[in-house]
């Protein structure tokens, strides 16, 4: 009886000592990340372009569960027949994302709620015509796909495309009609790169 109990025991041990080697699945550690963003509201011909930074975690150390908090200031210019129209946003959103993540690479998607200030002000061609300028509260709801790769130890590059709709925005108008806005649906891409914590 000794045997088999002396047995059993040692098998016992070397489970122990295996469990133990084993390295369990670990949230992704926090980061800090910059990019370069582009936006596009279609109904509207416009486009935006501007740095978009933030800084993610994992929500109650679920490894799967990650919430980002990002802010954007983005800039651009729509022509127009009558003259140019300077379009701006500063934002700052959040965005809780469920999570697929593997040596080397992550994959991430989920919602985004954003708001902050948009403003337009227009350039005419002709100095006699009447120049205006406009600022307005905006928000967007947008759903956010996320992509990264490890570049070197602890630095990622990272591409994010989103797809939404803006539920607050702006509209500049010439002529009594519409020439540009921050409105509508809105897309878009931003590339950049994050730091391991």
């Amino acid at each position: 009886m000794v045997a088999p109990l002396a047995l059993a025991w040692a098998l016992a041990a070397a489970s122990v000592r295996a469990d133990e080697g084993a390295s369990p699945t670990a949230p992704p550690r926090p980061q800090l990340a910059v990019a370069f963003e582009g936006r596009m509201f279609p109904s509207y011909n416009s486009a935006l372009a501007g740095p978009r930074a933030g800084a993610s975690g994992a929500v109650f150390s679920l490894p799967f569960l990650r919430v980002h908090l990002e802010a954007a200031a983005l800039f651009g210019t729509t022509h127009d027949v009558l003259g140019d129209i300077s379009l701006g946003t500063a934002t700052g959103g959040v965005t809780i994302a469920l999570g697929a993540f593997g040596e080397g690479f992550a994959l991430e998607i989920g919602p985004r709620l954003e708001m902050g200030a948009a403003w337009g002000s227009g350039q005419p061609i002709d100095p006699a015509t009447r120049s205006a300028s406009t600022i307005a509260f905006v928000s967007t709801g947008a759903l956010v796909g996320r992509a990264a790769l490890r570049l070197s130890q602890g630095v990622w590059g990272t591409v994010a495309l989103d797809v939404g709709s803006v539920l607050y925005g702006l509209e500049a108008r010439a002529d009594d009609r519409r020439a540009a806005g921050v409105d509508g649906v809105t897309l878009g891409l931003a590339v950049g790169i994050a730091i391991d914590l």
